[in-house]
């Protein structure tokens, strides 16, 4: 589900002016000079467009800022852009916003809105080696009145050079049904590319080692085992008799190397235990220390003072005592500070670590599981390893990476025909739809005995007018008015919505906002506009797709029941930004 809120805007001022929305389709209408355009461009501006429209006439002066408050898959947002500067806000709706963040950051935040589907996502970015984003697939949400009509490259955004460079690559992803494969032949491509480019590296007489899979493989694992020295690609012998030996010296010290371990690992404990014991005793014996010869200074203080005053002799004799006490613990100290124990403990914890290192294999962090496993992988990499790579092998790993490269083209060409078919098929039918409110969809199915249909081009993005003659030939038929192009332009654009949307796996927008589309059609046939979109909604459901239509028209005469309804010029408000007076 998807739907956007309310828009407010503020003005210089702090005043706000808000627009509510409906779920399904907000029909707006005006009269010139209304806004009816800048409201169309305004809702693409504040989903990240980087059109600048600070300076324009419609705001400058009278707009500050925008937010917008829109839900999606049951989570609420607040999004809100500055007009004058750079800054952007984007927070949960029960939060209070926080500090600003630059256009950059606030397209990132919506991109992780609008892309769900992570995997999906980074299937599109292999696919199209581009990163495409929610922006590039917002040329399927516009569709403005400039280019009404138009069925070769027949979305709108498809003039701009922003957007021109992505239709290829999007509508390739869109229609490829062999991603997974070609995300395969990619990989081994790289792969095979890499591993040609270093074998053509090594010359006739082999002394250019090749940095390769085996190599880090072999050295990570030689490096668990406590090997010292490398593979080098031509020392493969000497490792492996090192490997077998030590194969050997596992099997043959498993027993001794547990019991070997546990005692060393405890004896080294005790010791370091006992070395704690001892260097905190020593500390607080410091400690004391240097507090007795205070209390030695105090008492001398207080002798030198009290030495002529006889009748304070009674006080006298406890000191003396207590200095007596004094000069023995100091002593004591003195005597347990010259005492080697705590560096003989350390000694003995020192060799005992030796002992341990010189245990060699029995004393890694590595099981014995561990180390065979170990042994083996080294094994093989250095036996499956050549340092020399001969010319048929080199053909060989050359024809291979052209068999794949040659598949990959092909993939890549090759679109889903079952897929196009039926994107054409609801194309048709939807613009059959307006069969009873349309003169020249009447016309159209008529004139060629209910032949007539619509074809989607893939290669040129385009809707063509089709129909059969009388050996079931397919032919182009007829150009047709600006109107009945208008509508089939409408019904393509109302399919590719409804694929995006059913399919989940693509970073887009759900909305179609639609700028002044009533304006090729006459009285006969303007009633098709909302039978074709209310045709449509059947199949997409309107809280799945939300719809802004910008229009002069009243809603009834192009046959459209809205869901909310708003005219842009009224008694408090001369058009879409209320804050400026266009009159």
């Amino acid at each position: 589900m998807f739907k956007i809120e309310r828009l407010d805007l503020y003005n210089t001022d702090d005043n706000v002016a808000s627009y509510v929305f409906e779920s399904g389709i907000n029909y707006f209408i005006g009269k010139n000079n209304s806004g009816k355009t800048e409201f169309y461009k305004f809702i693409d501006y504040m989903f990240g467009s980087s059109i600048v429209i600070k300076n324009s006439i419609w705001y400058k002066g009278t707009l500050s800022k925008a937010t917008m408050y829109f839900t999606y898959n049951g989570i609420s947002y607040r999004i809100s852009r500055v007009l004058a500067t750079d800054k952007c806000y984007f927070s949960y709706t029960d939060e209070v916003d926080g500090e600003s963040i630059d256009l950059s950051e606030y397209k990132e935040r919506l991109q992780a809105v609008f892309a769900v589907d992570k995997a999906a996502l980074e299937s599109l970015h292999k696919f199209t080696d581009e990163r495409l984003t929610y922006r590039s697939f917002t040329l399927f949400n516009f569709l403005g009145e400039i280019r009404q009509g138009v069925l070769v490259d027949f979305f709108d955004k498809c003039s701009e050079i922003e957007y021109s460079t992505k239709v290829s690559p999007i509508l390739n992803f869109i229609f490829n049904k062999n991603v997974t494969r070609i995300f395969w032949l990619k990989n081994e491509i790289a792969r095979l590319q890499d591993e040609i480019k270093q074998k053509e590296q090594v010359d006739g007489s082999n002394k250019h080692f090749i940095i390769s899979r085996s190599y880090f493989k072999v050295n990570l694992n030689l490096n668990k085992l406590n090997i010292k020295g490398e593979f080098d690609g031509s020392n493969g012998d000497i490792i492996l008799a090192q490997l077998s030996d030590l194969a050997n010296q596992i099997e043959l010290s498993k027993p001794l190397t547990t019991k070997s371990v546990s005692d060393l690992e405890v004896i080294c404990n005790n010791i370091d235990e006992q070395i704690k014991v001892y260097e905190k005793y020593k500390l607080d014996l410091q400690h004391q220390q240097r507090e007795n010869k205070n209390r030695e200074h105090i008492l001398d203080t207080f002798q030198s003072i009290i030495k002529d005053r006889p009748d304070f002799n009674y006080l006298v004799e406890p000191l003396i005592n207590l200095a007596d006490e004094i000069k023995n613990s100091i002593s004591f100290s003195q005597y347990f500070l010259k005492d080697d124990v705590l560096e003989k403990l350390k000694k003995q914890r020192q060799k005992v670590k030796n002992e341990i290192v010189k245990s060699e294999m029995q004393l890694t962090r590595f099981s014995l599981d561990d180390k065979k496993k170990a042994i083996a992988i080294a094994e093989d990499g250095i036996k499956s390893y050549s340092t020399e790579c001969s010319p048929a092998e080199l053909e060989k790993l050359r024809k291979e990476l052209k068999d794949y490269k040659k598949e990959l083209k092909e993939l890549q060409d090759l679109d889903d025909a079952e897929k196009i078919n039926s994107i054409s098929t609801q194309i048709t039918n939807l613009y059959k739809s307006a069969y009873q409110t349309s003169d020249f969809v009447q016309k159209d199915f008529n004139e060629t005995n209910d032949a007539f249909h619509i074809t989607y081009i893939k290669s040129r993005n385009t809707l063509q007018t089709m129909t059969f003659d009388e050996k079931r030939n397919e032919r182009v038929y007829g150009t047709g008015s600006h109107a009945r192009h208008t509508l089939i332009q409408l019904c393509g654009y109302l399919v590719f919505m409804k694929m995006l949307i059913e399919e989940n796996r693509y970073p887009i927008i759900p909305i179609l906002v639609i700028d002044h589309i009533s304006k090729p059609f006459d009285d006969q046939s303007i009633a098709a506009i909302g039978t074709v979109i209310h045709k449509a909604y059947e199949s997409i459901g309107i809280d799945n797709l939300q719809i802004f239509m910008f229009d002069d028209e009243n809603n009834n005469k192009l046959n459209l029941n809205p869901n909310h309804i708003e005219n842009l010029a009224n008694d408090v408000r001369t058009g879409f930004n209320p804050f400026y007076n266009a009159r």
